[in-house]
Order: structure tokens, then C-alpha cells, then sequence
């Protein structure tokens, strides 16, 4: 309701001092000017109205420009996220896969130093195991 009012008021501004300009009463006539700073304002309140528009339009047209280069951007991500997802699984075929010459399977990753180091301990008397 508000964004017909902003529209209709400086309308029926420019309405008003065109028809008291066209046909002027007599006891209108002292009142010309104000009618016609008042129309005045609402023609200057319609041509911001306009300037504004073009400028909502204009945004809107960057606005849509930068959503397509997002999408475009979303999809490239999404390729290259699938990618590498398959990229990830090839390595762990890889890495999985059994020994050509034994035929024994080689585990994932090695085992890290930590475990190895709490499964076996060296002391003075001699090797320790399972600790």
C-alpha cells in the first residue's frame, strides 16, 4: 500500500497543477504558485520514483549476473569435488590392492610409530612384547 502511495501522490500533485494551470477560477488564481510548486514536487517525486527504478533494475540484471557466476562456479566445485573423490578412491584401490609376487594384502597405511612403539619396548633385559 505504501509503494502505491510513494507513486500516486506526486501523480495527483502534477494532476492537480495541471488542471488549476488550465483552467484557473478566480479565486484560484492567487494560488497558481503553490499549485505549481506542488506540482513541481511531484514531478520531481515521480522522476526519483523512475531513477529509482532503473536503478532496482539495474541491480537486479547484477544481481542475476552474479547468481549464473555462482552456479557456474557451484558446478566447477562440484566437478572437481568429484574428482577428487575418485582420485581418493583410486589411491585406496592402490593402496589395498594385493602383492603381485606374494599375493599377500598390503594394508592400508603402515602402521604408526606410536603402536609399534607400545607394542614392543627394549629394556635393559632384553626385548618386551605386547605392552
Amino acid at each position: 500500500m505504501a509503494e502505491i502511495l510513494i507513486v500516486m501522490i506526486p501523480v495527483a500533485l502534477v494532476l492537480i497543477g495541471i488542471a488549476v494551470t488550465i483552467h484557473p477560477d478566480n479565486g484560484a488564481r492567487n494560488k497558481i504558485p503553490i499549485i505549481m510548486v506542488l506540482s513541481a514536487l511531484g514531478a520531481l517525486g515521480i522522476w526519483l520514483n523512475y531513477v529509482e527504478l532503473i536503478t532496482i533494475k539495474e541491480e537486479r540484471t547484477n544481481l542475476s549476473i552474479a547468481i549464473d557466476d555462482l552456479r557456474t562456479v557451484n558446478a566447477g566445485l562440484r566437478a572437481t569435488n568429484a574428482d577428487l573423490k575418485q582420485q581418493a578412491e583410486n589411491v585406496v584401490r592402490e593402496k589395498h590392492s594385493t602383492d603381485q609376487v606374494t599375493g599377500e594384502h598390503k594394508p592400508l597405511v603402515a602402521p604408526r610409530k606410536a603402536d609399534q612403539e607400545k607394542r614392543s619396548t627394549e629394556t635393559p633385559q632384553g626385548r618386551v612384547t605386547g605392552l
